[in-house]
């Protein structure tokens, strides 16, 4: 494949100007939202290495089976919360699209990040299947659960 294809993360950028020193190694992602593109591109690209490699230890899975990651169509950011250079914690919102038997799928997630050693990491995410027609408030794991308890979601309620 060439490198001056258009970025798999829909940046407007080819890939060698976008993601590609991310993934091989060139350049660490400056920021939550670059590695949420980073590793998009990655699971476009199917590469387990990077995924693995980019994922905060305590929270990455052994093993990742590349034939089990399905064919990713569309990355929209949302919004990104702090991050910033004296920040160590981020947050990203962002809506994905992917292709799996025949289906496509269209997710809300919002991502967890932290930096370690200057190097953005994810960490984890809540996932919500967005409902084609429905405008729904998606409830975050730190907000209040909607039950009233007064917990937050993540300690309440949450699946």
């Amino acid at each position: 494949m060439t490198e001056n294809r258009p970025c798999p993360c829909q940046s407007g950028k080819t890939f060698t100007s976008c993601c590609s020193p991310y993934l091989s190694e060139e350049k660490t992602a400056p920021t939550p939202e670059a590695m949420v593109r980073s590793r998009y591109s990655a699971y476009s690209e199917k590469d387990v290495k990077y995924l693995l490699k980019t994922w905060y230890p305590p929270s990455r899975p052994a093993d990742i089976d590349p034939e089990e990651i399905p064919e990713w169509h569309e990355l929209n950011i949302i919004s990104s919360k702090y991050g910033g250079e004296s920040d160590n914690l981020a947050i990203v919102e962002f809506k994905v699209s992917s292709l799996s038997q025949n289906k496509k799928y269209t997710f809300l997630e919002t991502s967890s990040f932290i930096k370690e050693d200057g190097n953005w990491l994810y960490v984890d995410s809540d996932i919500a299947e967005e409902l084609p027609s429905a405008h729904h408030q998606k409830t975050g794991r730190n907000d209040p659960c909607p039950c009233g308890s007064g917990k937050k979601f993540k300690k309440c309620c949450r699946p």
